[in-house]
């Protein structure tokens, strides 16, 4: 037969002892098995214990009782010395330790010297410490926790270039809290923003700058023990440009082509008449001149020698001088004053129709001027005019401010009194087919 069974003794050759220990691939294996074995047996079995260093514990402090906590403490780890079987302290860990700080003499606010003593903690306790705990003891500072919230002083010391001004500096934030130790907290009396700056500054800039503590006399207190919201403020130093610029006096109520006479008004105070001025460099080179307030020119009489008047800042300019007002000196040695009986008295009016007509024949004016124009002068070359408006031109009579024209005498005005410039027009509509109701009217001061 083809598909004979193989024989017990063929398949016992095969597998025989002779031919696997003669197997060197087989040997190899059998080899390092056995070594195991027996190193876990001798391991297990010695008599001799073995030694091995724990590193790198933390260090646990238990709670305090009376509102005391611990503030700050020694940023250190601990590290312990064990025996024992060599398989067992193999795998002991870190965290199978527990060091902690002995806090039973702890009963105020201090710095103290806490011994530290360690313990198994966890599963593996087949094995006993060799030492005691490295390092021995750890210093703790300990206090009650308290709050408090207070204004920041800023001191922020920087140059500028010579044609520039420092304004006052600007805080980011005007309160700051503290928490942390009682003792601490409460020597607090200040918390400042200081930095001193090398640079010069010729435009504005901000600072990031850290806070400090001090007491009421002005010692540091040190932040080791407390803790600020945030470690530093921003100080902005606003710095602008600044420049001398003229002050120029304005009028009103002035005749029609008035020209001021020469050196007839002066400024006194300031002397110089220029005025000083800061704002961003934009702002402060568009600015030529400063004006007054406007003077009325109505109220300067012959014998006025001297008057204070406003000055105009624009709000975007610092007013480094701090100049509210001027003082204005006029020279009117050489001037004089001349009354007039004026009967060219007009209504001016661009509404068809409708004329006015002054109830008298004259008014009287007061002429201030030069004396060689004023001596020179004639009722004929003064004019005396209103000006109608359409929303007036319905009413029958009305009472107007005149203004003056002085006909070749440009550097003379008129000077009256508040209401002595009005005068009463009786009103005609030429359109209307009745006639206008007559109404007698007058001059104020005729």
């Amino acid at each position: 037969m083809k598909n004979r069974k193989r024989s017990p003794r063929t398949i016992k050759r095969n597998f025989s002892f002779h031919n696997f220990l003669y197997n060197d691939k087989y040997i190899l294996i059998f080899s390092i098995c056995m070594a195991f074995v027996i190193w876990i047996i001798v391991s297990s079995t010695s008599s001799d214990p073995d030694v091995k260093t724990i590193t790198d514990i933390s260090i646990s402090i238990p709670n305090l009782s009376d509102g005391l906590e611990v503030m700050k403490t020694e940023d250190i780890k601990a590290e312990i010395r064990i025996k024992g079987n060599k398989l067992v302290i193999g795998s002991v860990q870190s965290s199978d330790i527990l060091v902690s700080a002995d806090v039973s003499e702890v009963n105020k606010p201090g710095e103290y010297k806490l011994k530290l003593s360690a313990k198994k903690q966890g599963i593996l306790s087949d094995y006993e410490f060799d030492s005691t705990v490295t390092p021995s003891t750890i210093t703790a500072y300990v206090d009650r926790r308290a709050e408090k919230i207070l204004k920041i002083e800023e001191d922020v010391q920087v140059q500028t270039g010579s044609e520039y001004l420092k304004q006052q500096n600007q805080l980011s934030v005007d309160t700051v809290k503290l928490s942390g130790a009682e003792t601490y907290i409460k020597r607090i009396a200040t918390v400042k923003a200081e930095y001193t700056s090398n640079e010069t500054l010729t435009e504005t800039k901000t600072f990031d700058v850290p806070l400090r503590f001090y007491d009421e006399d002005g010692a540091e207190v040190s932040n080791d023990y407390v803790t600020a919201e945030f470690d530093s403020v921003q100080v902005t130093v606003p710095v602008l440009k600044v420049k001398q610029v003229p002050i120029k006096v304005e009028f009103t109520n002035i005749p029609d082509s008035w020209e001021m006479p020469d050196n007839w008004v002066s400024i006194e105070s300031p002397e110089s008449g220029y005025i000083q001025l800061a704002a961003s460099d934009e702002v402060i080179d568009s600015i030529t001149e400063i004006k007054t307030e406007p003077v009325d020119l109505s109220q300067i009489s012959a014998e006025r020698k001297t008057m204070s008047v406003s000055i105009e800042v624009p709000t975007s300019c610092t007013n480094v001088d701090r100049i509210e007002k001027v003082t204005l000196k006029f020279n009117t040695d050489k001037f004089t004053s001349k009354s007039f009986t004026v009967s060219n008295v007009e209504l001016r009016s661009n509404v068809s129709g409708v004329t006015g007509k002054l109830s008298g024949n004259s008014f009287n004016v007061t002429i201030v001027g030069p004396e060689n124009e004023v001596n020179a002068m004639k009722a004929s070359d003064i004019t005396l005019y209103a000006t109608l408006t359409e929303s007036e031109s319905t009413a029958a009579f009305i009472t107007k401010p005149l203004q003056i024209s002085i006909d070749g005498y440009k550097s003379c005005w008129w000077n009256y009194s508040d209401g002595e410039n009005h005068a009463t027009f009786t009103l005609t509509n030429k359109s209307n087919t009745s006639s206008s109701p007559s109404v007698s009217s007058s001059a104020s001061n005729h």
